[in-house]
């Protein structure tokens, strides 16, 4: 974490004054695909699946932000009672 709080990716094996002053210490959703950051375990492949979409299904596209403090069925219930796009 850094003073605001933000989740951030820096490596393990480095002294913290280092990562500051080569700013290595770079927010979760920036350090995909961070070619010195790759070396401590980021990676630049995301996670990727296939489903079939039929007319009148909803796709949720969200951050762990999101994920982390909605469940599947919280999330299932804003989208279908929501009147609009927009709403959800």
């Amino acid at each position: 974490h850094d003073r605001a709080g933000v989740l951030r990716v820096v490596p393990a094996t480095m002294a913290e004054a280092d990562i500051r002053k080569r700013g290595l210490a770079l927010a979760m959703s920036r350090a995909l695909g961070h070619v010195e950051l790759s070396r401590s375990g980021v990676s630049p492949v995301p996670g990727v699946m296939g489903a079939r979409a039929f007319a009148g299904d909803r796709i949720v596209l969200a951050t762990d932000g999101v994920w982390g403090v909605l469940t599947n069925e919280q999330v299932r219930s804003l989208v279908l009672t929501a009147t609009t796009a927009r709403a959800a």
